[in-house]
């Protein structure tokens, strides 16, 4: 009985071990990540009353559309994470907007500026807003200029999180203008 009692105990320290080794192993990776993802990285937090909370990374870029060789050439990338006809539709709205300005390519190797766009339809209890309810996802506009050298110098990613139940157009149409002013001003349309 005693030597059964040894083995055991044996058997969970050794368990005990391997749980410690793997549970610091996974920690030491998440710092790592953590530690070389976001160093030197900028990153305000701005919130637009209670419907909207605004997260800005990297640098800021603004598209002032250029003339001649300067002029402007934006590639949409297609709307990620909707239906395909509705990312087409708000694909259109965003190359029919910014495109009165810039000429809208369809390649990246012909543009000097990428855009893509993600939906997010999923709650993230936390990000909140000032009433405390948590965030039912977020529209995620990335611009870059291209080719990339360095992306905390040439990318600028605005994740408006959104706090009210909505359609994807309906918050869309909510965030596209305000994303549209601080990447694309009315003083360069």
């Amino acid at each position: 009985m005693a030597a059964l009692q040894t083995v055991g105990q044996r058997g969970l320290l050794r368990f005990e071990t391997r749980r410690v080794t793997t549970i610091i192993r996974n920690l030491a990776l998440i710092l790592a990540f953590l530690g070389a993802s976001t160093a030197g990285i900028a990153q305000t937090w701005t919130s637009i009353g209670d419907d909207l909370l605004v997260q800005h990374d990297f640098s800021k870029i603004v598209i002032d559309g250029g003339t001649g060789p300067e002029v402007a050439r934006i590639c949409v990338d297609p709307v990620r994470n909707v239906p395909s006809e509705e990312g087409r539709r708000l694909r259109q709205l965003v190359i029919d907007s910014i495109g009165k300005t810039s000429q809208i390519v369809e390649t990246k190797d012909a543009a000097n500026y990428w855009l893509q766009i993600l939906v997010h339809h999923n709650a993230d209890y936390a990000i909140r807003n000032s009433r405390r309810q948590p965030s039912r996802g977020s529209i995620v506009f990335a611009t870059c200029k291209y080719p990339i050298k360095d992306m905390r110098k040439d990318c600028e990613t605005l994740s408006y999180f959104y706090f009210s139940d909505m359609t994807t157009a309906a918050i869309f149409e909510k965030v596209f203008p305000i994303w549209r002013e601080a990447v694309v001003p009315s003083s360069a349309r």
